[in-house]
């Protein structure tokens, strides 16, 4: 059979401009060296960088800093939480906050392993109360969220803004054992 012939390499850009930017940071967790860090498209366009200047909600990457200072304070991933319904009336306003989770179920109790893999909210903010707003922020603040976290019990599901660097320097305690990585940028 005769091998068809080797065709050249083709060369590829892209042109069209972004309607929506993004940020991208990454850290070697063995060194806290920075290896790439992207705050948007063009600086040219916009000096705003998003890695390092915006701050947004975290959401439900904010809920394993509630696992883990639970697991600070003598809980196991065995250990049983409530996923059940939470309910909270401001006593200012009358606004009631009632959280659901995702499939709008609950599933009574269920381990801590299994309410952070399903991602639960409502087990996620009854094992808050559990342990506490303030060890969880202060967990927090000790793995290298800097950003202020209002001690509020939407906290847990990830309302408080941060940056993006400040969130994945805290996520990198978790693979590197429980050692803090403070990012190195030079």
């Amino acid at each position: 059979a005769e091998e068809a012939p080797a065709l050249p390499p083709r060369r590829v850009a892209l042109y069209q401009i972004p309607e929506v930017e993004g940020s991208l940071f990454a850290l070697d967790i063995a060194t806290g060296e920075v290896l790439a860090l992207v705050g948007g498209y063009d600086y040219g366009r916009s000096q705003f960088d998003r890695a390092v200047q915006a701050r947004r909600q975290p959401g439900s990457a904010f809920k394993p800093f509630v696992y883990a200072t639970a697991l600070t304070r003598g809980l196991t991933a065995l250990s049983v939480v409530q996923d059940q319904p939470y309910v909270q009336v401001d006593p200012t306003t009358g606004e009631v906050w009632s959280p659901q989770n995702y499939d709008h179920k609950t599933r009574g109790p269920v381990q801590m392993r299994e309410a952070l893999a399903r991602s639960l909210n409502l087990a996620t903010i009854n094992l808050m109360f559990r342990i506490g707003l303030r060890p969880i922020i202060n967990f927090a603040h000790s793995v290298g969220i800097h950003s202020h976290i209002v001690p509020y019990p939407s906290m847990a599901l990830g309302t408080s803004p941060v940056s993006l660097v400040e969130l994945t320097s805290a996520y990198a305690v978790f693979p590197a054992g429980g050692r803090r990585v403070e990012p190195i940028f030079v």
